[in-house]
């Protein structure tokens, strides 16, 4: 956020925003910027608080009670894998954000051919994905080996949905309705003519990240850089 959010007073939303710890963090390096903490949780929008600079506002990802072109920057962090529809969250995202400015996206990647092959050797369990103390883990890098090609021929983004395990003991992204996958965003965004900007492999391995393909990774943050360019979607939101 630091990194690519420019400007002397941004206003920044952020979507999912819990008890608003990133947006506290980054109001307190960035005194003259102002947020918006949207939640759909009652309580979380509590923990959040209310001052001057930050602004909890109770709503939906899908339908962002923001008028047009009204924030410089949307975030997002472990959020999307939890949407019903993420192709229409980043659409408000595009209505809703001015020009030129940010979108940061920080989601898991459930369809990594990387993670498999960790959770074998390390023997670990992810449940949620049919692996049990590494048992399992090549059926799950098998079905995200098809899933890698078919997307890489794609060119456009293929949001794929599962249906939630809503047991606390599976833990993880049981409860997640979208299969995470990074390359989804790099379609969706690309098609949109919004360019890529910083990713955090490329904060992890400096210029080299930039080659590392992102079925090769885990959990990743993206950020992506809005223009005039940048087609506009059809779809309206609330005045």
């Amino acid at each position: 956020m630091e990194t690519v959010i420019a400007g002397a007073n941004p206003r920044v939303l952020e979507i999912g925003s819990g008890s608003g710890g990133a947006l506290r963090a980054f109001l307190d390096s960035r005194p003259g910027a102002t947020a918006i903490a949207l939640e759909v949780s009652g309580a979380s929008l509590q923990r959040a608080g209310e001052g001057a600079a930050l602004r909890p506002v109770a709503g939906s990802a899908l339908e962002i009670p923001l008028r047009n072109e009204s924030v410089d920057a949307v975030i997002a962090f472990e959020v999307i894998e939890h949407l019903p529809d993420v192709a229409r969250a980043f659409d408000e995202m595009l209505r809703v954000l001015r020009r030129p400015g940010h979108i940061v996206i920080g989601l898991p990647n459930h369809a990594s051919l990387w993670t498999p092959i960790e959770d074998r050797f390390r023997g670990r369990s992810r449940r949620a994905f049919g692996v049990e103390r590494g048992s399992g883990a090549w059926r799950w890098w098998r079905r995200n080996a098809a899933l890698a090609w078919r997307k890489r021929m794609s060119r456009r983004a293929e949001f794929l949905y599962r249906e939630p395990i809503l047991d606390a003991v599976q833990g993880g992204d049981a409860d997640a309705v979208y299969y995470a996958a990074p390359l989804d965003l790099l379609r969706y965004f690309r098609n949109h003519r919004a360019d890529l900007v910083m990713t955090s492999t490329q904060v992890r391995f400096g210029p080299l990240g930039r080659f590392l393909p992102v079925e090769m990774q885990g959990s990743s943050v993206m950020a992506w850089r809005v223009t005039e360019a940048t087609v506009r979607e059809s779809s309206t939101g609330p005045a």
